[in-house]
Protein backbone atom coordinates (compact mmCIF):
# COMPACT_ATOMS: atom_id res chain seq x y z
CA UNK A 1 0.00 0.00 0.00
CA UNK A 2 1.40 3.53 -1.21
CA UNK A 3 1.68 6.09 1.88
CA UNK A 4 -0.05 9.44 1.60
CA UNK A 5 2.38 12.88 1.70
CA UNK A 6 0.98 13.24 4.76
CA UNK A 7 2.33 9.98 6.26
CA UNK A 8 5.52 10.37 4.24
CA UNK A 9 5.92 14.02 5.88
CA UNK A 10 5.34 12.73 9.19
CA UNK A 11 7.84 9.95 9.09
CA UNK A 12 10.78 12.07 7.75
CA UNK A 13 13.15 13.54 9.99
CA UNK A 14 14.13 16.59 7.04
CA UNK A 15 12.11 17.47 4.22
CA UNK A 16 13.34 19.99 1.63
CA UNK A 17 12.74 21.14 -2.20
CA UNK A 18 16.71 21.37 -3.97
CA UNK A 19 18.09 21.18 -6.49
CA UNK A 20 21.60 18.55 -6.92
CA UNK A 21 24.51 20.43 -7.15
CA UNK A 22 27.06 17.51 -6.40
CA UNK A 23 27.58 13.78 -6.41
CA UNK A 24 30.45 11.14 -4.77
CA UNK A 25 30.40 7.46 -4.51
CA UNK A 26 31.66 6.15 -1.26
CA UNK A 27 31.99 2.53 0.24
CA UNK A 28 30.79 1.67 3.75
CA UNK A 29 32.20 -1.16 4.77
CA UNK A 30 29.43 -3.72 6.11
CA UNK A 31 31.14 -7.16 6.30
CA UNK A 32 34.20 -8.49 5.85
CA UNK A 33 33.80 -9.54 1.91
CA UNK A 34 32.48 -5.73 0.93
CA UNK A 35 30.65 -2.73 1.70
CA UNK A 36 27.17 -1.24 0.91
CA UNK A 37 28.04 1.62 -1.85
CA UNK A 38 26.46 4.98 -1.21
CA UNK A 39 26.38 7.89 -3.59
CA UNK A 40 26.13 11.23 -1.74
CA UNK A 41 24.02 13.98 -3.26
CA UNK A 42 24.28 17.28 -2.41
CA UNK A 43 21.47 19.51 -2.62
CA UNK A 44 20.93 23.60 -2.96
CA UNK A 45 17.91 24.23 -0.78
CA UNK A 46 15.46 26.18 -1.93
CA UNK A 47 12.37 25.48 0.37
CA UNK A 48 12.94 23.89 3.88
CA UNK A 49 9.40 21.87 4.57
CA UNK A 50 10.39 19.89 7.87
CA UNK A 51 14.09 20.01 9.67
CA UNK A 52 16.19 21.26 7.07
CA UNK A 53 18.24 24.36 8.77
CA UNK A 54 21.15 24.73 6.36
CA UNK A 55 21.05 26.03 2.45
CA UNK A 56 23.06 23.16 1.34
CA UNK A 57 22.38 19.41 2.60
CA UNK A 58 24.08 15.92 1.67
CA UNK A 59 22.07 13.06 1.18
CA UNK A 60 23.08 9.57 1.09
CA UNK A 61 21.30 6.61 -1.07
CA UNK A 62 22.35 3.74 -2.12
CA UNK A 63 24.08 3.16 -5.49
CA UNK A 64 21.38 1.32 -7.52
CA UNK A 65 18.02 0.83 -6.97
CA UNK A 66 17.80 -2.89 -6.53
CA UNK A 67 19.22 -1.88 -2.81
CA UNK A 68 16.04 1.15 -2.83
CA UNK A 69 18.73 3.53 -4.02
CA UNK A 70 17.27 7.03 -5.95
CA UNK A 71 19.86 7.75 -8.99
CA UNK A 72 19.21 11.64 -8.84
CA UNK A 73 20.13 14.11 -11.89
CA UNK A 74 22.81 16.76 -11.65
CA UNK A 75 20.98 20.36 -11.83
CA UNK A 76 17.13 18.56 -11.13
CA UNK A 77 14.70 19.60 -9.08
CA UNK A 78 12.93 17.16 -6.21
CA UNK A 79 11.05 17.51 -3.03
CA UNK A 80 13.53 15.10 -0.59
CA UNK A 81 11.94 13.12 2.01
CA UNK A 82 15.15 12.05 4.55
CA UNK A 83 15.87 10.34 7.68
CA UNK A 84 18.37 10.41 9.85
CA UNK A 85 20.87 7.69 10.35
CA UNK A 86 23.73 7.09 12.61
CA UNK A 87 25.73 9.17 10.36
CA UNK A 88 24.01 10.65 8.06
CA UNK A 89 20.75 11.63 6.13
CA UNK A 90 19.49 9.12 3.61
CA UNK A 91 16.97 8.61 1.57
CA UNK A 92 15.49 5.78 -0.71
CA UNK A 93 13.09 5.14 -3.22
CA UNK A 94 10.21 4.14 -0.23
CA UNK A 95 10.39 7.42 1.36
CA UNK A 96 8.88 9.27 -1.08
CA UNK A 97 11.05 11.34 -2.51
CA UNK A 98 10.28 13.30 -6.08
CA UNK A 99 11.01 14.58 -8.90
CA UNK A 100 10.13 18.26 -9.41
CA UNK A 101 10.25 20.25 -13.02
CA UNK A 102 10.91 23.62 -12.35
CA UNK A 103 7.23 24.83 -12.78
CA UNK A 104 5.57 21.90 -10.35
CA UNK A 105 4.91 22.32 -6.91
CA UNK A 106 5.70 20.51 -4.44
CA UNK A 107 3.06 17.05 -3.86
CA UNK A 108 2.38 17.42 -7.33
CA UNK A 109 3.90 14.66 -9.08
CA UNK A 110 4.21 10.84 -7.64
CA UNK A 111 6.89 9.59 -5.78
CA UNK A 112 9.43 7.14 -6.96
CA UNK A 113 8.20 3.68 -6.92
CA UNK A 114 9.59 1.31 -4.08
CA UNK A 115 11.12 -1.65 -6.01
CA UNK A 116 12.33 -3.19 -2.77
CA UNK A 117 8.92 -5.42 -1.87
CA UNK A 118 8.88 -3.67 1.24
CA UNK A 119 6.06 -0.80 -0.34
CA UNK A 120 4.80 0.53 2.74
CA UNK A 121 7.66 3.30 2.22
CA UNK A 122 8.69 2.73 5.93
CA UNK A 123 12.32 4.07 6.94
CA UNK A 124 15.04 1.84 6.85
CA UNK A 125 15.98 1.04 10.81
CA UNK A 126 18.75 -0.77 10.22
CA UNK A 127 21.54 2.14 9.78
Amino acid sequence: MRSTPEEQMERADVVFTGRVIDQKMQTVATNPFGGLKLVQWTFEVEADHKGAASKQLTIESASNSAACGINFLMGERYQVFANQSKTALRASLCSGTRALTDKQQEQSQAPFSCAGGHGNGSPDTTN
